[in-house]
Formats: structure tokens, C-alpha cells, sequence
């Protein structure tokens, strides 16, 4: 029989040898927390906004050519500011009706004027042919054959 080696026994894994070594994942998450913080971690306070009440009209520096000095000088009256104000539905001013239009009538009307209308010919310049009485058949054959172009 052969003989065995008695330190083999020592060679088997003992659980919880590796306990206090440091793992990959252990060490990857150690890197992520040696990331250095911010130095300022709240940022500077800002200016306070300053709010004014926004102009409802332009204002014209009073110039020679300013269009309010040129319109006083036309219209000295003053201008009333006028504001949309709600009005009752029985207070607003109602539109009249439109006279009714005859829109058959107006295209008859001008039918009639196109038909009336009469166009030149080109034929028209030159005179019409003058009209050569027919005889009838029996006044035909009671001619003379020389009338009638018969030899």
C-alpha cells in the first residue's frame, strides 16, 4: 500500500478562510468613494430680481418731428382712451339685414345682354349673293330646250 502524505489534510479549504480579504467588488465601490466632493456644494446666491409695472403706451421724447406734438398741432382736442368693457347682450348693437340680392334675376339680365349682342363675320365684308328664283319641275320642262342649256 502506498503511503500517504499526511500534510495533504492540511490542503482543504477551510470555510471562511478568505473572510477577511478584500473583494473586486469591494474595491471597485472603494474607488467610486474616493471621487473628491465639490467645494461649493450650495452655489452663490443670485441678485433679487427687480420687477417693474410694464408701460401700457410708448412713451414719444418731445422732439420737433414727435408724432404727438404733430398731432396736436392738427387735432388739438384730446384723445379718449378707449377700453373694452363688457356690455349685456340687449345693450350691443344688433347688425341690419342686407338687402335680399336676386341672384337668378341678375344672371337672366345678363343672359339677355350676351344674346343680344351681335358679332361681325369675316363673310360680312364681301356682298351677300343675290337670290335666283327656283322654278318648279313643269315650268322647267315647259321652256325652250335653248333656255334650258339642252342642245
Amino acid at each position: 500500500m502506498p503511503k500517504r502524505d499526511l500534510s495533504a489534510r492540511l490542503q482543504r479549504p477551510i470555510p471562511g478562510e478568505w473572510a477577511h480579504g478584500v473583494r473586486e467588488l469591494e474595491s471597485r465601490l472603494g474607488e467610486r468613494s474616493n471621487i473628491q466632493p465639490r467645494k461649493d456644494p450650495v452655489s452663490e446666491h443670485r441678485a433679487p430680481v427687480e420687477y417693474r409695472i410694464k408701460a401700457t403706451r410708448r412713451r414719444v421724447e418731445p422732439g420737433p418731428y414727435s408724432p404727438q406734438i404733430i398731432r396736436m398741432m392738427r387735432h388739438p382736442s384730446t384723445l379718449e382712451v378707449v377700453r373694452p368693457r363688457r356690455v349685456k347682450a340687449d345693450q350691443r348693437a344688433r347688425p341690419q339685414p342686407r338687402e335680399r340680392v336676386q341672384v337668378g334675376e341678375m344672371i337672366r339680365q345678363a343672359r339677355a345682354i350676351s344674346r343680344e349682342a351681335t358679332w361681325e363675320r369675316p363673310t360680312e365684308v364681301h356682298p351677300p349673293l343675290p337670290d335666283r328664283p327656283r322654278i318648279d319641275v313643269e315650268a322647267f320642262l315647259r321652256s325652250s330646250p335653248v333656255d334650258r342649256g339642252d342642245r
